[in-house]
């Protein structure tokens, strides 16, 4: 079923990765946070955040929490959307877990360029910096900032 979420993720299909994510539940299976993530992650190509934050209420409601795959798919999600509090209420929810994953630091430093918010876009750029993935992608050419003053064009091209 895992893959069936996914399959339909892919095809930007929700409804129907939700159909087979709720049919797996009433199965009795207990979702994973990788299948979870990819139902949210449907949900963020159409932009129906509110079904997805039913969906999270719910699962968390049953006794789900969460895990890191997750809140990196809400991360992109909110900072798409320049949703900075949201996105950071999230972050620290991931670091409180673990050490806060490459694609994240890359939808940071994202959207706080395209907020105007050079201190915080430099920041997270240090720590991308730091990674070993930000050195590969510049030496291919895939990831790029360009600074003019106060504004920040960002050029992203990372495969998830």
């Amino acid at each position: 079923m895992p893959l069936l979420v996914e399959a339909y993720r892919q095809a930007n299909d929700p409804d129907n990765a939700r159909g087979y994510f709720d049919h797996m539940i009433n199965s009795g299976y207990k979702p994973d946070d990788r299948c979870t993530a990819s139902t949210i992650a449907a949900y963020a190509k159409q932009n129906f955040l509110d079904k997805a934050l039913d969906l999270l209420l719910t699962l968390e409601k049953d006794g789900f929490q969460p895990g890191i795959t997750t809140y990196t798919v809400l991360v992109d999600w909110f900072g798409k959307l320049q949703l900075v509090e949201e996105a950071e209420a999230t972050l620290r929810k991931i670091t409180e877990e673990d050490n806060a994953p490459f694609e994240v630091h890359v939808s940071l430093c994202d959207m706080y360029s395209r907020a105007f918010l050079e201190l915080k876009a430099r920041k997270h750029l240090k720590i991308l910096e730091a990674k070993k993935e930000f050195v590969s992608l510049v030496e291919k050419n895939r990831f790029s900032i360009v600074w003019k003053g106060s504004e920040a064009f960002v050029t992203i091209q990372v495969n998830y």
